[in-house]
């Protein structure tokens, strides 16, 4: 899954597995998440839009959308085809990437879980519901996540070990535990875990500048700089993404080459 935009009410990702390109014609699936479990339509957690692409006249044709709940069932689908399709708008940024000669590099995400603990507010009873599955990775997961992104209880720590330990090749897990520890100041651990998660996934740009912020706090200039201009090569909105999505406040310091 690749990040496209944020609007008032979703998340729009691109999947890049999903994405082919033949001479003028484009096809592309794009991934829309409610910002609530709620908020698609009134009732959806999901859109998963399936387009095909006139790239020359920038048009949009046979569109299949499927919607899903918070749990990933598909509740209805529909079918939209026209043999004069519709024009791409502003809300139709994957257009423009996908037809790109050489598409632009986008933050990446494992899957679709992924982009909803990134970009939906957890149910309510989260807590409970991990509770009472301790073991389910994808629960586990999504209570670090929140977590780390502001949503504070008293056993995180141990609860973000154990989303790791569920979900060992995840390097959202260890972000969100790294960036957990840089909240409470355990820098040494969260820069172990920023380290894990470039062992799994050696281009992730948060990790890096992540790195980075831990050189440069214990005083390591040059390695903080080659990290955090390796990060911004890759992805130049990251610390603008950290800052937003983890509450770390980066300096015009660690924001420059």
């Amino acid at each position: 899954m690749q990040y496209l935009e944020a609007t008032v009410s979703d998340v729009r990702y691109l999947a890049g597995d999903q994405t082919t390109k033949g001479g003028k014609v484009a096809q592309a699936t794009v991934l829309i998440v409610g910002k609530t479990a709620l908020s698609l339509r009134q009732k959806y957690a999901f859109m998963a839009r399936r387009e095909s692409i006139d790239c020359a006249g920038r048009r949009i044709f046979d569109e299949l959308a499927a919607y899903y709940d918070a749990a990933g069932r598909l509740k209805t689908n529909e079918i939209q085809s026209s043999s004069l399709g519709r024009p791409a708008e502003a809300d139709d940024p994957e257009v423009a990437i996908v037809c790109a000669d050489t598409p632009p590099k986008l933050r990446t995400l494992a899957g679709y879980r992924d982009a909803q603990r990134q970009s939906q507010l957890p149910p309510d009873n989260l807590l409970a519901l991990f509770a009472a599955s301790p073991k389910d990775a994808d629960l586990a997961a999504w209570v670090c996540a929140a977590g780390a992104r502001g949503h504070w209880n008293p056993k995180l720590p141990q609860q973000c070990d154990q989303a790791v330990t569920l979900n060992s090749k995840s390097t959202a897990s260890l972000l969100d535990r790294g960036f957990l520890k840089v909240a409470i100041g355990k820098n040494a651990s969260a820069d172990a875990d920023f380290q894990k998660a470039l062992a799994l996934e050696p281009d992730n740009a948060s990790a890096l500048f992540g790195r980075s912020l831990m050189a440069g706090l214990r005083g390591d200039r040059a390695a903080s700089r080659q990290d955090r201009n390796r990060a911004l090569d890759l992805d130049p909105r990251a610390p603008d993404w950290l800052e937003a999505n983890y509450r770390v406040q980066i300096s015009a310091e660690f924001r420059k080459r």
